[in-house]
């Protein structure tokens, strides 16, 4: 019988036919699992993972990251995760051996089957959000080659500043902090041309050998300007979420909650932490949205109305209506200045708007007509039931189950795309004013 220590085990046939006997396990409690022996791969699908696959058909926006210190093999873990109002919610995990291209193309292939095979079809992804790390770019590449990949806006800039703090690349420490602020305005700018005359800028200064070596960095990643500045890539509707944050969050509650701070034995032992722990951590998370113990989309909401508000009250005719779910809504610095809102897709002509986050031009169009937004931070009756049915896999019994107490004004419907919870038919989104 072969020993289970760290330098075989992921190799060892007893190994893999524990691997094989907890499949089988997991596949008779609802997970959907794939397994491979080279490269080693485990991905797994949790039932709560599959309905929040069902709860939007939309395009998404996948988050994605890996770590190797949850076991005590060095286990590489990665985690992908789609943005609701609840926070993240994680959609696939794979367990795999190493962080090469070859593993992570063995992983992401493994995922990518496991969500064809539900029954909501193959799961539309709008883009990839990730650090930069070369191996998995070119596994989701490989694997989804017509997918956006997109950079997180705080790992760019992190990973220069240790460039540029490396002795070997001879950047004095005077022209540190001025290269990078150059280069962050770069990242936040939103107009092309202002990006492109400043990355010029930076990447034509090679007066001597350093300075030409940072050029040459800096070059390389003018390459890829359309995965990291917000010039490129305001028409990605990812309601915001330009850093990859939620996986790096997610990481965390994995160390600190789920495994306590310590390694599990093997990567089995990480599984179960993963299909147990971490399923009814995420359970209890959307019950606690579904029943309102979270207020920071209640204050979100509030504090984006009450910039609404100030735009009608200082001027009453600034939000004008188009036709076919379009509105004109004036600024509140220039009123010569209009900004186009789309209450269908909920965005908005302006910086914050156009990559889907609600705006107080919206809010201010929602005031005013009483129109309703998908994208609107608050929780309506609908986002509850569909929160409680990912987190319990029940349906609500009564449509008014989520309904407070006492309703101070009338309740208005407005019909918006997809499936409702208890049946096939268009669903009807609450809003309670």
């Amino acid at each position: 019988m072969c020993s289970l220590n760290k330098s075989n085990l992921v190799s060892c046939d007893c190994y893999y036919s524990a691997a094989e006997q907890r499949k089988a396990d997991l596949e008779a409690s609802g997970h959907t699992v794939m397994l491979q022996d080279s490269p080693f791969a485990l991905s797994v699908l949790t039932p709560l993972m599959i309905r929040a696959l069902a709860m939007n058909n939309n395009p998404q926006s996948f988050f994605i990251d890996t770590s190797a210190s949850c076991d005590q093999t060095n286990t590489s873990l990665t985690l992908v995760l789609m943005a609701s109002k609840a926070g993240a919610i994680p959609v696939g995990v794979s367990l795999h051996e190493g962080q090469s291209e070859r593993s992570y193309t063995a992983a992401l292939a493994q995922l990518k089957d496991l969500w064809a095979a539900q029954s909501v079809g193959e799961v539309s992804i709008t883009n990839f959000m990730s650090d930069d790390s070369l191996a998995l770019k070119n596994a989701l590449r490989t694997v989804f080659p017509a997918t956006r990949q997109l950079l997180c806006l705080f790992h760019v800039p992190q990973a220069l500043w240790r460039w540029l703090c490396d002795g070997k690349n001879g950047v004095g420490r005077d022209e540190r902090q001025e290269y990078m602020k150059k280069f962050s305005s770069v990242i936040r700018c939103e107009d092309r041309v202002i990006a492109e005359q400043t990355m010029n800028e930076l990447i034509s200064n090679d007066d001597d050998e350093e300075e030409s070596k940072l050029s040459k960095h800096l070059a390389c990643l003018s390459e890829r300007k359309e995965e990291w500045c917000m010039a490129y890539r305001m028409d990605v509707l990812n309601k915001g979420n330009n850093t990859n944050n939620y996986a790096e969050a997610t990481f965390r509650i994995v160390k600190d909650i789920v495994l306590c701070r310590l390694r599990a034995f093997n990567s089995l032992a990480l599984l179960d932490y993963i299909a147990v722990v971490l399923e009814k951590y995420y359970s209890i998370r959307l019950l606690n949205a579904a029943f309102g113990r979270h207020q920071k989309p209640h204050l979100l909401y509030q504090k984006i109305l009450s910039k609404g508000k100030e735009m009608l009250s200082a001027a009453p005719n600034c939000v004008s209506e188009l036709g076919d779910s379009l509105y004109s809504v004036c600024s509140s610095k220039d009123s010569s200045v209009l900004y186009e809102v789309n209450t269908d897709v909920g965005v908005c002509a302006c910086n914050v708007g156009q990559q889907g986050t609600f705006c107080k031009h919206q809010a201010a169009v929602q005031l005013k007509y009483s129109k309703n937004f998908v994208n609107a931070p608050n929780l309506s009756l609908l986002d509850k039931q569909q929160l409680y049915c990912v987190a319990t896999g029940k349906v609500v019994a009564e449509e008014t189950f989520f309904a407070p107490m006492t309703v101070v004004a009338t309740l208005t419907t407005a019909p918006v795309q997809g499936l409702s919870v208890a049946s096939g038919e268009p669903a009807q989104q609450v809003l309670w004013t």
